[in-house]
């Protein structure tokens, strides 16, 4: 969740479903961007006027969504190194069937 606040200081307090605070976001420039993401969920959002001077809040391109992650492959670093002791094999191999001729 996002937002463009204008003007001063804001502050974005979001809450997880069980109304944990996740974390805190301070906007502290005109035309500034907040933001956070998490990957439990947020159930709620609290803005706060850090200015106390009541600045009204506007919010352009305000994203409320989901989050998408893929599975992480196995890394294929483990198969070129099986790759390379193979060759170190097959190199040896060849060098003590030359030696023996």
């Amino acid at each position: 969740m996002g937002g463009f606040v204008n003007p001063g200081n804001v502050r974005f307090d979001f809450y997880s479903p069980g109304d944990t605070l996740l974390g805190s976001v301070t906007v502290a420039a005109a035309n500034g961007f907040g933001g956070w993401a998490d990957p439990g969920g947020i159930s709620r959002v609290r803005l706060v006027d850090l200015n106390q001077d009541d600045s009204s809040f506007f919010f352009d391109s305000l994203t409320v969504g989901t989050i998408k992650t893929s599975e992480v492959p196995e890394p294929s670093s483990i198969v070129l190194m099986g790759v390379g002791l193979l060759a170190m094999v097959a190199g040896r191999h060849a060098r003590r069937s030359r030696s023996e001729v």
